[in-house]
Parts: structure tokens; sequence; C-alpha cells
């Protein structure tokens, strides 16, 4: 629902001209049992009492889905908050937050709201929980190391995850996430994304990890209002990496009671920030938490393997693992799960009976997928092509357009091929066999994002 309402407000957005964009976040449960005892210990202040049943908590249960317009300049913010009155019934005008914003007293706001974090890097964000998974039975063997590293003793505490684009370093830091929360392990992430404004900045990373913390660490919360209110300033997205590192995390962690378990932080896609700079030094400040005394941080980083972040890792000590030299032969395995398990589901949601595709149609996209490298995205963007879930689709002949073309030899033709496949056939009716399958409009819109 979450994710359907800030559509319908980007699109709003957009016709009103109005530049900003939407995110949206569901409530964890672990954050939603804290909210609740906060309010109890609210309402026994006030003389109400504890909580006398289930219709006492329902009257406090709210906030489970939040959408939150991000503005880029002042000018624009009497137009968005139009926008929300106009499009939503409300109880109350729309809370405007600003970068030079006085904290609020820390009796009645939580720290969480004296951070202007990005939601949707978040590992509780709604487009990471969204985002794909390991297949069950997938990656078990790099899995598996890595649980065994969070979980040792004796090895660094930071463990850096390369491999070229499309091998699924993205999508194992999703599972492992998932995995973390359901054991309580996972403290905070933060996920890159290209081209996604806000989400690739570097400066960014401080403010959304501390905010996470605050549900993830006990008593993480009155330390950090103790280190917000020590610093005296409350402009503290200006200040330098180093000073928010040590005000929002160093400071305050230090200060906590110990914590028995092993905690993880993961940052996804380094290699996406603009400012490869400026990632790089959060991730050796990042690195100086090993030396708490308070917590055990193991912190995980994905990453493409590029020349600034393997010097700033060089610099570190650190545990590597390349995806595609460590687990190329498993990944290859794994593929051929993944297009078995995908081409199922379509004849089922398709309801083909006969053997599609044939024999030696499905050994030769398989071939293709995992030669001469095992992608993951290979496998992912075929399926997609083949049958976007919709059911006036045509997988028999998309899935022969995709084999028309010839096989490539290398890494970046193997690339090449899924772009060149896509782009040739996105304005190809499968029906008649004719372009024309795209409306102006979302020729406009592919010419804009494309570009000249």
């Amino acid at each position: 629902m979450a994710e359907d309402i800030a559509a319908v407000c980007k699109t709003q957005l957009d016709e009103r001209r109005i530049p900003a964009f939407a995110e949206h976040r569901v409530k964890s449960r672990n954050s939603i049992s804290k909210s609740l005892e906060r309010r109890e210990l609210h309402r026994i202040k006030e003389g109400k009492g504890p909580y006398n049943g289930f219709s006492d908590i329902l009257d406090d249960l709210h906030g489970l889905a939040g959408i939150r317009l991000v503005v880029d300049y002042p000018r624009d913010l009497e137009a968005a908050s139009l926008l929300i009155t106009e499009s939503f019934h409300s109880k109350k005008q729309p809370n405007i937050f600003t970068s030079t914003r006085e904290s609020g007293d820390p009796r009645d706001w939580p720290a969480s709201n004296q951070l202007a974090n990005c939601w949707k890097a978040r590992v509780d964000s709604g487009d990471v929980y969204t985002s794909p998974r390991c297949l069950e039975g997938t990656q078990t063997v790099a899995r598996q190391h890595i649980h065994d590293w969070i979980n040792s003793q004796d090895q660094a505490t930071l463990l850096w995850i390369h491999s070229p684009v499309g091998t699924g370093k993205s999508t194992l830091a999703w599972t492992i996430a998932d995995d973390l929360a359901n054991t309580g392990q996972i403290a905070a992430g933060y996920f890159f994304k290209r081209g996604d404004l806000g989400r690739n900045d570097a400066s960014q990373v401080p403010l959304t990890i501390a905010s996470q913390l605050i549900s993830t660490v006990p008593h993480f919360e009155s330390s950090l209002r103790k280190s917000l209110a020590a610093s005296q300033n409350p402009d503290i997205e200006s200040m330098r990496l180093q000073q928010q590192l040590s005000i929002l995390l160093e400071t305050p962690l230090s200060e906590i009671d110990l914590v028995s378990s092993m905690k993880l932080i993961i940052i996804d896609a380094l290699d996406e920030c603009a400012n490869l700079d400026r990632a790089t030094e959060i991730m050796s400040l990042l690195h100086r938490l090993k030396d708490l005394n308070t917590l055990r941080i193991r912190l995980l980083i994905t990453s493409r393997d590029e020349c600034p972040v393997r010097k700033a890792m060089d610099q570190l000590s650190h545990q590597s693992l390349s995806l595609a030299a460590d687990f190329g032969k498993d990944a290859a395995s794994d593929i051929e799960e993944i297009l078995k398990h995908g081409f199922a589901n379509i004849r089922k949601e398709m309801g083909i009976k006969e053997t599609w595709p044939s024999s030696h149609q499905y050994h030769e996209l398989l071939k293709r997928a995992t030669d001469p490298s095992p992608l993951f995205i290979y496998a992912a963007t075929l399926l997609r092509f083949v049958y976007d879930g919709s059911r006036r689709g045509f997988p028999k002949r998309r899935s022969e357009s995709w084999l028309s073309r010839p096989q490539g030899d290398s890494f970046t033709t193997q690339i090449d091929e899924i772009y060149t496949a896509v782009f040739e056939n996105i304005d190809m009716d499968c029906q008649t066999g004719k372009p024309g399958f795209l409306t102006m409009q979302e020729k406009h819109e592919l010419q804009r994002i494309l570009g000249p």
C-alpha cells in the first residue's frame, strides 16, 4: 500500500512540476513494539495507567506506513504541502523538516526526528523490502561463508564482497539482511543506488546508520540524545564526515551498556556512490567501530572491484570475497535452478501445456547466462523479458527473439546482449511482430531517460 501511494504522489508531483521525490516505508515489528512501549510509559506518566486491552493498543497504533516528500528547493515547500492537504484526509498539517531546524525537547521528541536520513537506503525501507532475494537453495555456500564470518570471534571486522556487475552482490546483501533481521543481529544498512536522488550521496550514510541503530541497539537513543546535545550544533549534516561519525556513532555507542550479540552493518553497492572518495572515507571511519568495547560490530561492504575502493581496502584490515572467482561454479548451478524455476512459473501462469522451452532452447539460454561468466542479472533480465507478468505476453515469441541474436564471447558482449535484446524489442508488438507497442507518452519518457 505504501509503495502504491508513493507512486501516486510521484505522478502528481510530476504533473504539478514540483521538483521532489516520494519515499515510502513500512514500520518493522521491532519498531512497532518499541513505539508501543514508549507510548505505554507516557500513558503511565500521565496517570492513565498501562494498556487494559487490545482496543487501547489500537488507539495508539499508528504510523505503520509512511510517505515522505523530499523537496529540493525551499520555494517548492508550499506547493508540496498543498499537494498533501489536497490529496489526503488529514487530522493535522504536514510536518516540514529542514536541515537547520532546532533540536526539539528530548523528552518529547525521539532522537530519530532530528536526523534527516535517507529512508529509501535503509535496511527496513519499502524499496529494500521489495527487492529480490536469493531463490531458496541458491547462493547457499556464499551465504554460509558470510554467516560463519559474522559469528566468528577471530576474523577481520570488515568483509568486502566484490565482483563484476550482475553477479548477485546486492541480492546476496538483501538476503543476508533478511536472515539477520530474524535473529536480531542486523544493526543497520545503507543501500546505494546509482542515479537515485539523495540515495547515492555519501553524506547521508552516518545519519541513516544512526537513525536505524535507535531501533536495533538497546539504549542507543538516550546516548545519541546526549551526544547531539553536547555537540551544540543543530546543523549536523554540514559537519565534516569525521565529526558526524564521532557524534552520531562513536560517542553514543561507546556509552551504551554492553551488548552481547554480534551486530552487522551493511553498505551495499558502494561503487554506485556519486562521490567515491567520500564513500571510501566513510568506509574507513566506520571501520574504527571495531575498537568499541560495548558492542561487537561486523561491517559488510559490497561493490565492484574498482580502483578507489581497492586502494581504500588495502589500507584496512579486512577479509575479501570475490563471488565470481570463489563461487563461480556454485553460481552456474544456481542460475540453472533460477531458469528452471522461472520457466516453470511462466508455463503455469500462461497455461502452457507443451514442453517449452525445448531442451535445445533451454540449454542454449543457460549457456548464454553462464558463459563466459555466470551472471544472475542475465537470467533475471531474460525471464522478465520473456514474461513481464501480464496475460497479454507472448513468451514463446520473446524467447525466440532473444535467441535470434548471436552470442558474444566475452563478459562485455554478454552484458551488451542483455541490453541489446531489450532495446531492440521494447517497441515491438509481439502479436503482430510490428513496432508501435509503446504509446507516445512512453516513448517521450524513454527518450527523456536515455537522453538525445
